[in-house]
């Protein structure tokens, strides 16, 4: 809007970060992001099934970006613009994950998107307390719709440089929006900041222990907790959010977010004040 196989094609999960749209050495950077790997086909039923990736918000303004950057460092270079989609996406890195804000660059060109993209998404930064203002990425082994673990529809940018898989569910806009991409694009988890030592190009590796170096020593996205409004929470794409322990969604009172890092362990919680609803506790 990530048993693996080296590829010299393999990309970063884009998310929405499409590497034809980043500026200066931002590919480059992107390239070293990347898991190069995916399961070989048929090895597992795991295989088959979608995987949790990451969180995409669906931000109105720039003040939830400025309210996260008091805490996690914005990888700045990774900025993309989606073409087609009238979108933009800025992101927050994580050993494990990543967050992406989505902000509405073009609603006129995200507006004749919405046949395509199978869902009037413009809607998701509207306010309404209705609709969801939020995203799952997953990756999938096949983007085959008539193989996909979900009732998914091929999205393809016009260019031709990304392909996801988009729910169905989507058009019920109370549910968060779920799309995938596949295996090879998905986000490359790291156990330790340690392994960024491995990186060969010295401006890559710098560029990337700093993304991954955040003023409150935050390491890890280690739980995402979706709210969802009573009635919601068995719905089609909520239950595609199923991994234990990394993602999941609840049924309370409205929309809300709930990033949990490095396991709450300090036992501190901010919400933020603004729109959309969205909450971390480290």
């Amino acid at each position: 809007m990530g048993t693996n196989r080296e590829s010299p094609r393999c990309r970063a999960n884009d998310g929405g970060v499409v590497a034809r749209s980043i500026r200066g050495g931002g590919l480059a950077l992107l390239a070293v992001l990347v898991s190069c790997a995916s399961d070989p086909a048929g090895d597992s039923a795991k295989s088959a099934a979608a995987e949790y990736d990451h969180v995409v918000v669906f931000v109105p303004d720039d003040e939830f970006r400025r309210w996260l950057s008091g805490f996690l460092t914005p990888a700045a270079a990774l900025e993309t613009r989606h073409e087609g989609q009238g979108t933009r996406g800025r992101y927050f890195l994580l050993l494990d994950s990543f967050i992406e804000l989505l902000s509405l660059e073009d609603e006129a060109e995200a507006r004749a998107n919405h046949a395509a993209f199978g869902s009037d998404y413009v809607e998701r930064w509207s306010g309404d307390a209705d609709v969801s203002p939020f995203a799952v990425g997953l990756t999938v082994a096949t983007l085959e719709p008539a193989d996909a673990p979900f009732d998914a529809t091929l999205y393809a940018s016009k260019d031709g440089a990304g392909r996801y898989l988009m729910a169905r569910g989507n058009a019920d806009l109370a549910s968060p929006l779920i799309y995938a991409t596949g295996r090879d694009r998905a986000y490359r988890r790291r156990e330790s900041i340690s392994e960024v030592e491995a990186i060969e190009d010295p401006v890559r590796r710098e560029e990337v222990r700093l993304y991954l170096t955040h003023p409150a020593g935050i390491e890890r996205l280690t739980r995402v907790v979706l709210t969802v409004p009573a009635g919601q929470g068995d719905n089609a794409n909520a239950r595609m959010i199923d991994a234990p322990g990394r993602a999941e969604v609840v049924e309370g009172d409205a929309h809300h977010l709930l990033l949990e890092c490095d396991g709450g362990g300090s036992g501190r919680t901010m919400e933020f004040s603004g729109t959309p609803p969205v909450a971390s506790r480290y």
